[in-house]
């Protein structure tokens, strides 16, 4: 059987509320007795449930925030018990702990025969042409998926609210998160009517206390404004328009083929909102981006030297061309983006093309670990553009006259002269270019 990777006992432990709690003795009779409902024949479901017979296997298997129990019936069908949150497929489902038999939040749903989508990406064992083909069909049908929210478009980022019945998003509601490790503390924030208050959403706090760490915000801050400023020319612009998006677009969370690499399933939709077009569907995936994040990134020349497979820089680039090349190609087959969507092909190229930076600058401005790795990279890519800009125009400059060290005490005073904001500017601005 194929599944997401099992993980270590330490992974085991972080669910151990939930396998002191959950009543998995009882977890055989509970699903025999739905897939008696599910059958159609609701004369007698406990009766009609012993031709449904099934077990629990030993081992559970772990997503990022999930214990899942994999159920085989006596014919081979196979269901997963997952704890907590609604996904598509569901049979049932209970939220309260207490109101049901098993003691625990679960649902249950049909089993995706599948692997995460970095196992299969990195699983070198066949031909470099299957290698390739593999890489190029898992990128090509997570657009054909991803393009398809394009159909949920809202005027503000926020949590969806659904009618009574469950069918339809009536409105975009506050975002929810947890606070800290505690599940029952949760707070609510927005909805937010535009993208730079989106992006600034976990900005206004305080800053930190250290000068460096104050002028990364600084800077961070300014690149928010001039990547909302050069993106929003017209209201129609896609940085104008939020769309419903995947909350954690993480590799461990696309269920892939391990032989094609076509994809199984998108799991984990709990925490799904709105956001900002400019950071939505059709942004690269997650582990497209890694080379622009200093503190995940361990590509090395070096043999066995990685914590992790990582792809090198070219790669990176390289599939990131591809990808684009995906969008346009599911973009192009599918009806609701033909009929309804006005926005021109170049706009949408352009779109994911800059998800690069839109997705860092994210990820900086949303935690405070990862913040001033990424504003780093972003200044020395900056730098590298200033130089190149400066030789373009026959300006003069030192190679080494332009540091963030130097810089760091007039972004901290908001006392930056006005031609070291332009070169930043500039610089910035030029990322967002092809």
């Amino acid at each position: 059987m194929s599944n997401r990777p099992h993980y270590n006992d330490d992974e085991e432990q972080n669910f151990a509320s939930v396998r002191a709690n959950i009543h998995l003795d009882r977890l055989p009779t509970y699903a025999s007795r739905v897939r008696a409902l599910q059958s159609g024949d609701n004369a007698s479901p406990d009766a009609d449930a012993t031709r449904y017979s099934c077990t629990v296997e030993d081992r559970p298997l772990f997503g990022r925030y999930h214990i899942l129990f994999v159920i085989r019936f006596e014919d081979d069908v196979r269901w997963i018990l997952k704890t907590s949150v609604p996904l598509p497929e569901v049979y049932a489902y209970e939220t309260s702990p207490d109101e049901n038999e098993l003691q625990c939040a679960f649902i249950l749903m049909d089993h995706v025969v599948g692997v995460a989508v970095i196992q299969a990406w990195f699983n070198a064992s066949a031909c470099p042409k299957t290698f390739e083909s593999r890489r190029r069909r898992c990128l090509q049908d997570l657009a054909n998926a991803m393009i398809q929210l394009n159909r949920f478009q809202f005027s503000r980022a926020g949590s969806p609210v659904f009618s009574e019945d469950g069918s339809n998003i009536v409105e975009i509601g506050p975002s929810r998160r947890r606070i800290g490790q505690d599940e029952d503390k949760i707070c609510e924030w927005g909805p937010w009517a535009d993208t730079r208050s989106y992006l600034r959403r976990s900005l206004d706090h305080d800053l930190p206390s250290y000068m460096l760490g104050r002028a990364s915000y600084k800077l961070l801050d300014l690149f928010i404004d001039w990547l909302v400023a050069s993106t929003s020319s017209t209201s129609s612009s896609p940085s104008q328009t939020f769309v419903l998006c995947h909350p954690d677009f993480n590799p461990l969370n696309i269920l892939v083929s391990e032989v094609d690499g076509s994809l199984q399933a998108i799991i984990d939709w709990n925490g799904t909102e709105s956001v900002p077009r400019i950071l939505g569907n059709e942004g690269y995936p997650l582990w497209l981006t890694r080379d622009w994040d200093p503190c995940l990134y361990s590509y090395s020349v070096e043999p066995n030297s990685q914590r992790c497979p990582e792809d090198s820089p070219s790669e990176l680039a390289r599939y990131r061309d591809v990808y684009i090349e995906c969008i346009e190609r599911a973009r192009a087959t599918d009806r609701f983006s033909r009929a309804y969507d006005p926005t021109p092909a170049s706009d949408i190229t352009a779109l994911t093309r800059s998800s690069l930076l839109v997705q860092n600058l994210f990820i900086a401005a949303d935690s405070y670990y990862f913040t001033g790795g990424i504003v780093h990279k972003i200044f020395d890519l900056i730098k590298e553009r200033d130089i190149i800009r400066s030789q373009t125009e026959g300006i003069h400059r030192e190679r080494d006259d332009f540091h963030f060290c130097e810089l760091a005490p007039a972004l901290d005073q908001d006392e930056l002269e006005d031609e070291g904001t332009m070169r930043l500017r500039l610089g910035f601005e030029s990322l967002l270019s092809p």
